[in-house]
């Protein structure tokens, strides 16, 4: 299998969280990739005039079909990085906004059961994805791992 390989550039990504009952909403990170199982926050790349706080609003309604409000802006950062996907090396360069989300009125889900998403960019093997609550003490703990790594330390503002 062939992953995209993007023309070396900086990317502008907008993720967004939400937190229930002491879980958080997170999605696997592209099999293609080679990392493992990784959790990410749901969101994506902000398109050419999109504002990032309309950029994460609509990657949930594009992935969840969901639609969602911003509470606040957490954090933006900056991160390198490199994957080794079967096609070869992959470096990236991102600048990310992370916001932290909450379910429009109507849009809550009724429990912490998984949501089926669907990536649109990813490769046909891989379309299909589902977004899943995780125990936020589990995250803490590390029992499992999440993209970017310090990830958990930029939610404490949410724990509070």
């Amino acid at each position: 299998m062939t992953a995209p390989q993007p023309e070396p550039r900086i990317n502008a990504v907008a993720l967004g969280v939400i937190l229930q009952d002491n879980h958080l909403l997170l999605e696997p990170m592209a099999r293609w990739l080679n990392v493992g199982l990784m959790w990410r926050p749901i969101g994506g790349f902000i398109e050419f005039s999109e504002l990032s706080e309309d950029a994460v609003v609509r990657e949930f309604k594009e992935e969840l079909n969901r639609d969602v409000e911003v509470v606040r802006l957490l954090e933006v950062t900056e991160h390198l990085f490199e994957f080794a996907p079967d096609s070869g090396p992959l470096h990236g360069h991102e600048v990310t906004f992370l916001y932290e989300l909450r379910f429009a009125p109507h849009h809550e889900p009724v429990d912490l059961e998984p949501i089926e998403s669907f990536e649109h960019d990813a490769p046909a093997s891989a379309e299909h994805s589902t977004a899943h609550w995780l125990p936020v003490s589990e995250l803490l703990a590390g029992q499992h791992p999440v993209y970017p790594a310090d990830l958990m330390t930029k939610l404490a503002p949410v724990f509070e």
